[in-house]
């Protein structure tokens, strides 16, 4: 090859280069193949999708009959993969939902129905399947609002009850949450309820940041802070027990989010353990999560309906009541801004 030949094949290759930086990248229409939470697949009966105006989906696993089990999937803190589609969805389709599976689809992100108009958001929808298999077409969900409650909407599908804010097609762009729950196989037998023990605080000082994690089979129940963000930190700490059995943490991942404007919950039941800090309001913050076991058993965790009220992040303290643990905070702006908390409960899903 000539000194020429080669010149002139470097030209063309840098050419496409540049031409291939430039070209607008494509818009992926298809969703992940599996929801972002993982769920064993033998403890999946169907799926509810949900669609924008553009055809863009994601899919929100339903359990399986006679399970009994709760799902709350908040789309802003990206459950199920959800998270491109919270305040966008035009539409549902459901598909092999079983029989008696109650549905709540709503505006607020922690799926609670009451309080104030503010509070509750646009709209909620409850819905409940009448058919073994209900299997629908897509339906825009300001057609819901076409019928009383306690109607049959479509073939094995029957509308439980319904609020609207506004008009009905004030219900499109503004689905954050929904909830499902499916029927019990048998009458529930009682389990030992989750208690925490061992709680004890511990304050951890700014080092350009921080790192802090209970530690062991312990789960942070509670945080506080005080002044600028070069300020100690407060955080308390439980040990889960059931009855006198001690629960084991595993498989902790950990997430991280832009400190000065973000929302986390931990993923389907699991709890948070950790929470680190680097730099000021602008760095990053990372949450550590894991799943709680009682023995060979896991434990599920049913998110509070609410989140805390808004709190001064620069001078504040809070624990969650009772026996319930941290799942999630939020934070917006610098010190000065506001900061809110969620919490759950851990429980041992009762056996058949």
């Amino acid at each position: 090859m000539t000194q020429r030949t080669l010149r002139v094949s470097l030209l063309l290759a840098v050419a496409l280069l540049v031409i291939a930086a430039q070209a607008p990248a494509q818009e992926s229409l298809a969703p992940p193949a599996t929801p972002a939470q993982t769920i064993p697949p033998d403890e999946i009966a169907g799926y509810i999708t949900a669609y924008d105006e553009n055809d863009r989906y994601c899919y929100v696993p339903v359990p399986v009959e006679g399970s009994g089990v709760t799902r709350v999937y908040d789309f802003y803190a990206g459950n199920a993969g959800c998270n491109d589609l919270n305040d966008k969805a035009w539409s549902v389709a459901f598909e092999d939902l079983p029989s008696a599976t109650q549905i709540l689809l709503t505006d607020n992100p922690t799926c609670t129905t009451s309080g104030t108009d503010v509070a509750v958001g646009k709209f909620w929808i409850k819905l409940k399947t009448t058919k073994k298999v209900t299997i629908t077409d897509t339906v825009q969900l300001p057609y819901f609002f076409r019928f009383s409650k306690n109607t049959l909407v479509k073939p094995g599908l029957l509308l439980v009850d319904s609020y609207l804010k506004g008009s009905s097609t004030d219900a499109l762009n503004a689905l954050s949450c929904i909830r499902i729950t499916t029927s019990r196989a048998t009458l529930p037998k009682p389990t030992v309820p989750i208690h925490q023990i061992d709680q004890n605080v511990q304050w951890v000082d700014w080092d350009q940041g921080f790192t802090f994690h209970c530690g062991g089979n312990r789960v942070l129940l509670g945080r506080a802070h005080f002044g600028d963000e070069e300020d100690p930190n407060e955080f308390r700490c439980g040990t889960p027990m059931q009855g006198e059995t001690a629960i084991t943490l595993r498989n902790h991942k950990t997430a991280a989010r832009h400190e000065f404007n973000h929302y986390f919950v931990c993923p389907a039941n699991t709890v948070m353990t950790g929470h680190e800090h680097d730099g000021d309001e602008r760095g990053e913050t990372r949450y550590t999560c894991a799943e709680a076991w009682a023995g060979d058993t896991p434990l599920y965790v049913l998110p509070d309906d609410f989140r805390t009220p808004s709190l001064e992040e620069n001078h504040h303290r809070f624990a969650c009541g009772g026996d319930k643990v941290l799942i999630g905070r939020a934070h917006w702006h610098d010190e000065m801004g506001e900061t809110w908390y969620q919490c759950g409960t851990v429980y041992q899903q009762s056996p058949p």
